[in-house]
């Protein structure tokens, strides 16, 4: 199972025990072990730039998820 941390938030982070705990939970929910997982933390303006981009709604969100 491959997971790919990409921070661009500007807040320290440690990328390595985050993708260990993504691939850990994906592991104990059955996910195939074919299956790819990306991250990516921006900060609020960023989130809410993605949020008009790909929703069409004004302001920041939590998560933004594709399938």
């Amino acid at each position: 199972m491959s997971v790919y941390v990409a921070n661009e938030s500007g807040v320290e982070i440690d990328e390595v025990r985050l993708a260990r705990l993504a691939r850990h939970v994906l592991d104990q929910m059955g996910v195939a072990p074919l299956a790819e997982l990306s991250v990516m933390l921006v900060d609020t303006t960023a989130m809410e730039r993605l949020h008009v981009q790909y929703m069409g709604e004004e302001g920041p969100t939590d998560v933004l998820a594709f399938p």
